[in-house]
């Protein structure tokens, strides 16, 4: 049996006519599931199905007319039953397809704003997808049509970022030089916590977490990670930057694990005085006595 999507991006079951969610026509749908889409059928009152181009693990590909585009050509990808987007909101579903490298440069915009760089985004991202696609890892997928599926895990993660849910500040206390921050992750999800940093500072870092926890560290320029998706629990570095470093926490567990980040920074240590040489005397000049001219008697 093969699912179907309206023009909305929702999920819908062979045979569909109308879509179960929103009420949008499906339009021509074939009854049999084995027929599967058809050259000439059209989908969403929109895209005019001209052949099947490709077929593999995740289903398979057409090329197709955009009906609402002046006919312009494009690719259609339907989901086989076995790919779980389940994982994947809503919002981001409906996305399918239309995502470009626009939005990343939206993302990086955005989330530039409150301190994050777009690896941080992009190691929840890759995460979250890898944990559903264990098999695209090491590939090139983005130009792919499973690289929709991998922009709409990172859309999650953006949101994500902005409302807080996986984003934090690490203040440290008061006359403190660390914090320690802890918490649990579901599988294929992480957090990125920032922290304002001076540059010389001498700072170390400590994470507690089972082997599947992967730890990055960035500076606020990006040109200077610390550890990148490292099992590396402790590290200790001069900062060579000032501003806020970023903290990426990522599991790839297959059940939840508990974690325990601690960042510590002191400033290098001031240097010790020299004693300032005594001043050598400077002796006064003797002046020298003008001859007596001769002759002046």
């Amino acid at each position: 049996m093969t699912n179907l999507y309206c023009s909305q991006g929702h999920q819908n079951p062979s045979g569909s006519r109308f879509c179960l969610q929103c009420g949008d026509k499906i339009a021509n749908v074939p009854t049999s599931g084995n027929q599967g889409i058809q050259p000439g059928q059209t989908l969403g009152d929109r895209y005019v199905i001209i052949r099947q181009i490709g077929q593999g693990g995740f289903g398979k590909t057409y090329l197709a007319e955009d009906i609402n585009r002046f006919r312009e050509a494009c690719v259609l990808k339907e989901f086989s039953p076995q790919v779980q987007l389940s994982a994947i909101t809503s919002d981001s579903r409906r996305q399918l397809g239309n995502y470009t490298g626009n939005e990343r440069a939206i993302w990086q915009f955005k989330i530039n704003k409150i301190n994050v760089g777009s690896r941080s985004l992009y190691d929840l991202g890759d995460a979250a997808f890898l944990h559903e696609f264990p098999e695209q890892k090491g590939k090139s997928f983005i130009k792919q049509p499973i690289g929709q599926v991998w922009y709409a895990f990172v859309n999650d993660q953006f949101n994500a970022i902005l409302d807080k849910s996986i984003f934090e500040k690490i203040v440290f206390p008061e006359g403190a030089t660390g914090k320690t921050v802890n918490g649990s992750l579901q599988p294929g999800r992480g957090k990125v916590f920032i922290a304002g940093l001076a540059k010389d500072q001498n700072m170390e870092v400590k994470l507690e977490a089972n082997s599947k926890v992967l730890l990055s560290i960035y500076s606020p320029s990006g040109k200077n990670p610390l550890l990148e998706d490292s099992q590396k629990r402790t590290i200790s570095a001069t900062l060579s930057e000032k501003g806020f470093y970023e903290f990426v926490v990522v599991s790839t567990a297959s059940e939840p694990v508990d974690y325990q980040l601690t960042v510590t920074a002191e400033n290098p240590p001031e240097p010790e005085p020299t004693e300032t040489p005594s001043q050598t005397p400077t002796e006064e000049p003797i002046p020298t006595e003008t001859p007596t001219p001769e002759g002046n008697y």
